[in-house]
C-alpha cells in the first residue's frame, strides 16, 4: 500500500461508511447502545454484520471477593448470549436481523494464534476482500473474532 492510501485510509472518513461491529453485547450495557446508535444512524454508516464475541466473567473473579470460584463460566456461552441480544436489539429496532447476525468464536485465541473459525470470521473476511471500498470494523469486544479474520486472511 502507498503512503497516499494508507493516509487516506487513516484519515476520518467523510460520507457514509461501511461498518461491521463485533460485540460481546450481553456483557455489559454500552454495546446495546453503540449497535443502535450506529443502526438508527443510516445516514452515516451501512451496518452490514454484528459479530457476537465471546466473554466470560471467570477471567475477573479472581479480583472479586466471596465469589464461588467452582462455577466457570464458558466464553462460547457468553457469545450465544451475546448472539440472542444482539438478535433481540434488531427486533426491538424493527429490523430483520437475518443475514446480518453472525455467530462468533467460541472460544478465545489461543497461545499457538491459530484463528478461531466461526460464522463471524467468515463473514468478516468475505465482506473485507469482496469490496474495494475500506469496510471499518468496531469492535467492541474480545477481539477474537477480528484477530481471526486476520490471522486466516492476512491480506485484509
Amino acid at each position: 500500500m502507498n503512503e497516499i492510501l494508507r493516509r487516506e485510509r487513516l484519515s476520518v472518513p467523510a460520507g457514509k461508511i461501511r461498518l461491521v461491529i463485533d460485540s460481546d453485547a450481553k456483557n455489559e450495557i454500552d454495546d446495546q447502545f453503540a449497535i443502535a446508535w450506529a443502526l438508527r444512524s443510516a445516514e452515516r454508516f451501512s451496518v452490514e454484520a454484528v459479530y457476537a464475541a465471546p466473554f466470560s466473567h471467570t477471567v475477573f473473579r479472581h479480583n472479586i471477593g466471596d465469589v464461588d470460584f467452582s462455577v466457570k463460566e464458558l466464553p462460547e456461552i457468553g457469545m450465544e448470549q451475546s448472539y440472542e441480544e444482539i438478535c433481540c436489539l434488531y427486533r426491538l429496532l424493527g429490523l430483520d436481523w437475518r443475514g446480518k447476525v453472525f455467530h462468533g468464536a467460541q472460544g478465545y485465541l489461543p497461545e499457538d494464534c491459530k484463528p478461531v473459525m466461526s460464522d463471524a470470521v467468515e463473514d468478516l473476511i468475505r465482506r473485507g476482500m469482496e469490496s474495494e471500498e475500506t469496510l471499518y470494523v468496531a469492535a467492541i469486544g474480545a477481539c477474537t473474532n477480528i484477530a481471526s479474520a486476520l490471522i486466516a486472511e492476512p491480506r485484509l
